[in-house]
């Protein structure tokens, strides 16, 4: 997958691989992606093979932070609890909502991601079962669920 700001590698189905394969395969995107100019984070995840890691080392990949994810199905969730008091949450396509959405994550990220109020809104040519769009009407600093 690209972004404006990079590359993301996902991989599944990959722990039948030999050493050698995985190398190549590592090798390869991470080339993919230096010859467009671009980085590249490759995503791990506990349940990954256990020499993924090392193997995304040798070949020049830098780990991040521990990331967390959290997988449910959004009806379920949302109908779990009630929103804090005086926030609503709304589905949106709205582009002025996409940049509020950008500009928070750059303030969290602390890098620019103005380029994700496009990428949000090419998506809304998607089939409505695919991606749905949802913030609260008051946004605060630290509190903005959304769903993409």
């Amino acid at each position: 997958m690209t972004t404006p700001a990079q590359g993301i590698a996902f991989a599944k189905g990959i722990d039948g691989l030999s050493v050698s394969e995985l190398d190549s395969l590592i090798h390869r995107l991470r080339d993919y992606f230096s010859n467009r100019g671009e980085a590249v984070e490759w995503k791990t995840y506990g349940h990954d093979r256990p020499d993924r890691p090392v193997r995304l080392r040798l070949a020049g990949f830098e780990p991040e932070e521990t990331e967390t994810v959290v997988i449910g199905n959004a009806t379920e969730l949302a109908a779990a609890a009630e929103p804090p008091h005086g926030v609503t949450i709304r589905e949106t396509t709205a582009r002025e909502d996409f940049e509020r959405i950008a500009h928070m994550e750059s303030e969290v990220w602390g890098k620019d991601w103005s380029w994700l109020a496009e990428d949000l809104a090419s998506r809304c040519t998607t089939p409505r079962t695919t991606w749905m769009f949802s913030l609260p009407r008051r946004m605060e600093r630290w509190f903005l669920p959304l769903g993409w």
